[in-house]
């Protein structure tokens, strides 16, 4: 039982080092957010769980402890009865007057003999190792205590960085959802984007809200909207999304396929803008439909597939593009 204690105790501190070091990993930006409060939670509830074994391995010595008590205290009660009959009856003599048969004395003394010879022997050292073990005892318990107090103070400290993480994930969402209020009043539609399930950090997600042609914005559904609807909303999206992406190369891949070609040109003419503004980054736009009112600093580069092999050329070259 000790032994599983200790297992127990060494299991609860390597799962606290690993808390420390996905907050340090957390706080240098080593993981993202998500993944690094899902790791805290497992962690965290292994930790319970460990420190819940351990509570119930002390219960366990606590169980033994009382029926050593039981019997040391049975043992005293004899003792001291058989002490008072043995100095009453040298007292008395050695007739004893009593009311009750010899038969029932004699059988009341086989019955207590049975009874200490079940008890065994008693060391003479049983209260000393009693008093050792009852400190070691009081020491554990004050230690589960501690154990407990700092529990629920790092379920508090979970909690509230998770209100932490609502409250950031809340801020960008709402600047994206600006954004893309913004780039859908450019395509004639209606929309915004919300945070879902924010209560829980595991099934917490985005939800596109789009409405076109004077219609009352809806989730996006693929029944409700058509192919080039969708398109051009999770465009405005992924454009909404760009102020808040740290790379210097953004490629955007066949993204006007199914569009009409009014959307299509509003899309291209705020990658366009967005290209133009954000001096940090390249954009890479591939498309296989024709490129129209292309900006002066932008570089086309066309790729045709003759026989079975791509040949690139540099249709126009513009030095110092965005």
């Amino acid at each position: 039982l000790e032994e599983e204690l200790r297992v127990l105790r060494a299991r609860e501190n390597d799962l606290r080092r690993g808390v420390e070091g996905v907050e340090t990993k957390m706080l240098r930006g080593g993981v993202e957010v998500a993944e690094g409060l899902t790791e805290l939670r497992r962690l965290w509830e292994e930790i319970i769980d460990v420190a819940s074994a351990a509570r119930v391995r002390e219960f366990e010595r606590s169980l033994l402890r009382g029926e050593l008590d039981a019997v040391k205290a049975r043992v005293r009660r004899l003792r001291r009865r058989v002490e008072a009959l043995t100095a009453k009856a040298g007292e008395l003599g050695e007739e004893v007057a009593t009311l009750r048969a010899v038969e029932e004395i004699e059988e009341e003394i086989r019955v207590l003999e049975l009874e200490l010879a079940s008890l065994g022997s008693v060391p003479p050292n049983v209260e000393e190792a009693y008093a050792k073990y009852a400190e070691a005892y009081r020491e554990l318990e004050r230690r589960a205590e501690e154990l407990e107090a700092n529990r629920r103070r790092l379920v508090e400290e979970l909690e509230r960085r998770v209100v932490l993480w609502r409250e950031k994930v809340e801020a960008v969402i709402a600047d994206i959802d600006e954004a893309y209020r913004r780039m859908l009043e450019r395509l004639g539609a209606r929309g915004g984007v919300k945070l879902v399930n924010a209560s829980n950090v595991e099934e917490a997600g985005i939800e596109l809200i789009v409405g076109f042609g004077g219609a009352s914005p809806i989730p996006l559904d693929p029944y409700a909207h058509s192919g080039g609807e969708r398109t051009a909303a999770i465009m405005c999206f992924f454009l909404a999304l760009q102020a808040h992406v740290k790379s210097p190369l953004r490629a955007i891949d066949e993204f006007d396929i199914h569009m009409d070609p009014r959307n299509r040109d509003a899309v291209l003419e705020m990658i366009f803008e967005m290209a133009s503004s954000d001096v940090g980054a390249q954009y890479v736009v591939i498309t296989p439909g024709p490129l129209t009112r292309l900006p002066d600093n932008a570089n086309i580069i066309v790729v045709q597939k003759v026989r079975g092999r791509s040949v690139a050329l540099m249709a126009r070259y513009a030095p110092h593009q965005h």
